[in-house]
């Protein structure tokens, strides 16, 4: 089998180019179908395969050729936007772009809540700038966030539900789950929280260890070892203080304010929530899992 090198757009009007002019060439062979092969213009090909006994495929090769050549290569993808179908396209980089773009967009977002907050007196200056700091991209101190050894469950024969994939649906199918904390488990997986065990499974819901135990034997996930044997003590987010919160590994001082400043808009109804409207990352989520209770 061929193997071809990856084509941009940029060279595949080139290309049409000089296969509607290699087919003006005499040969033993009909070449004036090459081209539209090549934009994917079947039918024509055909046509002109037929017809290569007469000059009139060659006189059509000429003239396409001239027409390719005075576009861009925008308007000739446009117009032929099939051009090459087969031929391996080169690294898209739309997506990574996007990618970028959003991220850039959020900590635009992120910047104009702290000069908020610091506008209003909640944050000092120093903080200020340690947050602005952060979100630029410096090393501005680091974050401390629990070592987890994380192992494969021993419960491979059993035929369970995956908790870090399970839809609404599959969570349903847990007895005494209702639909809002279905969805409130889905939310936060599709924002990169990983349930390691039933304890992880529990506390995002603010439920006591022996109401979901027997979920042990449906769910199945990676869990980890804990690097602590200590229970934590949860903290109600709707109630604490600042000073409060700052206890809680992973909020600090300017956490804890951002935290009591928004919850004038309402309550915090679950962590998803918590997590949105402080637009909290991944691992600062996971991390809150135990020590948070709503």
């Amino acid at each position: 089998m061929p193997s071809f090198v990856q084509v941009d757009d940029s060279k595949r009007r080139k290309i049409a180019i000089a296969l509607a002019f290699i087919g003006m060439l005499p040969s033993p062979l009909p070449l004036t179908w090459l081209h539209k092969f090549f934009l994917g213009d079947y039918l024509w090909g055909g046509i002109y395969l037929l017809l290569a006994p007469t000059l009139l495929p060659k006189v059509a090769c000429c003239l396409e050729g001239i027409w390719y050549l005075s576009q861009s290569d925008d308007t000739f993808m446009s117009r032929f936007p099939q051009a090459g179908a087969l031929l391996p396209k080169a690294p898209d980089t739309a997506a990574a772009q996007h990618k970028q773009a959003q991220a850039t967009q959020l900590a635009a977002v992120a910047l104009r809540d702290v000069e908020q907050l610091r506008q209003e007196g909640l944050i000092t200056e120093q903080e200020f700038e340690q947050k602005r700091r952060q979100l630029l991209g410096e090393q501005v101190g680091e974050q401390k966030i629990k070592t987890a050894k994380v192992r494969q469950s021993e419960s491979g024969s059993r035929a369970g539900i995956d908790a870090n994939t399970a839809s609404v649906d599959d969570w349903l199918k847990l007895p005494g789950l209702s639909i809002h904390q279905a969805h409130t488990l889905v939310a936060l997986t599709q924002r990169g929280v990983q349930f390691n065990c039933v304890e992880d499974v529990a506390a995002a819901l603010a439920l006591p260890i022996q109401q979901v135990e027997p979920w042990q034997t449906i769910l199945k996930f990676c869990y980890y070892e804990a690097d602590s044997e200590l229970e934590p003590t949860a903290v109600d987010v709707n109630t604490a203080t600042a000073e409060d919160l700052a206890t809680v590994p992973s909020i600090d001082l300017f956490l804890g304010r951002a935290i009591v400043h928004y919850r004038k808009d309402g309550p915090y109804q679950d962590l998803a929530n918590l997590q949105d409207r402080l637009r909290l990352n991944t691992e600062i989520t996971v991390e809150l899992l135990h020590y948070l209770r709503f």
